[in-house]
């Protein structure tokens, strides 16, 4: 279900780190980054919400369980409760969760 990120550079595409999960038509994505450990201090899985306005960092390999909410197609809430779970392993660069619930 996750799939390798590239970007477009003068028409030439690059393999960035990234592995996403996209869920179908939602307004949000996983980023999982096992490359960039001296920036964030470890393996990171990020729930990665709009158009890049919050970024919900977690340390560690969290894609079997998002992917598993992913698989029950569930909300963007699901998904927030998961990463407030997971509060031991939230990131240092972290963006706090969005006040609001997303429906």
């Amino acid at each position: 279900m996750f799939s390798q990120q590239f970007l477009s550079v003068l028409g030439a595409n690059i393999r960035v780190p990234n592995q996403i999960l996209s869920p179908a038509d939602k307004n949000f994505y996983i980023s999982f980054n096992d490359t960039d450990t001296g920036i964030y201090g470890d393996i990171t899985t990020a729930l990665v919400i709009g158009q890049m306005e919050h970024f919900l960092i977690l340390n560690g390999d969290h894609r079997k369980a998002y992917a598993e909410l992913a698989a029950k197609d569930a909300d963007l809430d699901a998904y927030i409760a998961y990463f407030k779970e997971s509060g031991s392993q939230i990131n240092k660069l972290s963006d706090a969760p969005p006040a609001a619930t997303f429906h």
